[in-house]
């Protein structure tokens, strides 16, 4: 398929901190604070294991001036409200959470998209919908792919990768979902939501093939920026070539895709 156009369980982002000397450590526009983000996956009955619900929380840091040093250490990271899923959308397995962030909407303010296996081996994609009063969840906007992972024989370390960025240059940040696929191929999906935060497909890519066997193991990594200052977001992959190395050793390659806008 060729139409060109990838938690974590925990995601954290590093704040800059401003010191005590600097006059404009209370001007929020000018002094980035992050928060942190948590997403997993859970039975809420443990004597039911085949319900899982997924849960997400947001941590905030507590920094309010001249004040911070005066804190105890475990006072500093203050939990917000978590959410929970009433609809059996966790994690089936024990498999690997993915989480990115991004502007999708373009209001200004981040939100994150989170993906993890579903039953029958399918992707199951959430954009959290945040108050920014207070950072508690408003509500998830679900997308449930037709994708289908790598067979799994218990192997723990087959994962799902994300990445955001601009990829048509309309100051909204789009995402990569990248797999392994039950086809043995690198599948490389593209998402928008059209100035909203409902996951849309737009197209997908799947030129490079990663083998099943010896063992079925995290062999590819994704990231997206814009290498060549077009103001639109490019993709790099790199994964072992299967047709170089040897018994003990992998050859990596990288390569770079470019995304065609008029896919928008």
């Amino acid at each position: 398929m060729k139409k060109l156009l990838i938690m974590m369980l925990l995601f954290s982002s590093i704040s800059i901190l401003a010191q005590d000397a600097d006059p404009l450590k209370d001007v929020r526009d000018m002094v980035k604070s992050d928060e942190i983000v948590v997403v997993w996956s859970e039975c809420p009955d443990p004597f039911n294991q085949i319900i899982r619900n997924h849960y997400q929380k947001v941590y905030d840091y507590f920094n309010p001036p001249d004040t911070i040093n005066f804190l105890p250490v475990d006072q500093r990271i203050v939990p917000k409200q978590k959410f929970e899923s009433s609809d059996n959308l966790g994690v089936f397995g024990n498999h690997h959470v993915e989480v990115a962030v991004g502007d999708f909407n373009g209001d200004g303010y981040k939100e994150y998209v989170s993906a993890w296996e579903g039953p029958g081996a399918r992707i199951n994609i959430s954009i959290a919908e945040i108050n920014i009063n207070n950072l508690s969840t408003i509500q998830n906007h679900y997308y449930i792919t037709d994708s289908v992972l790598v067979d799994d024989e218990g192997n723990p370390s087959r994962r799902i990768h994300l990445a955001t960025g601009d990829f048509d240059g309309d100051l909204q940040d789009e995402f990569i979902l990248a797999y392994q696929g039950h086809d043995e191929m690198i599948h490389i999906q593209l998402f928008d939501t059209d100035g909203g935060l409902t996951p849309i497909f737009k197209t997908e890519i799947s030129d490079e093939p990663l083998p099943a066997v010896p063992v079925k193991v995290a062999r590819l990594g994704i990231a997206a920026d814009d290498f060549d200052n077009d103001g639109r977001a490019e993709i790099i992959l790199t994964s072992q070539d299967p047709d170089a190395g040897g018994s003990d050793r992998w050859m990596v390659y990288a390569k770079v895709y470019d995304v065609k806008k008029h896919f928008f």
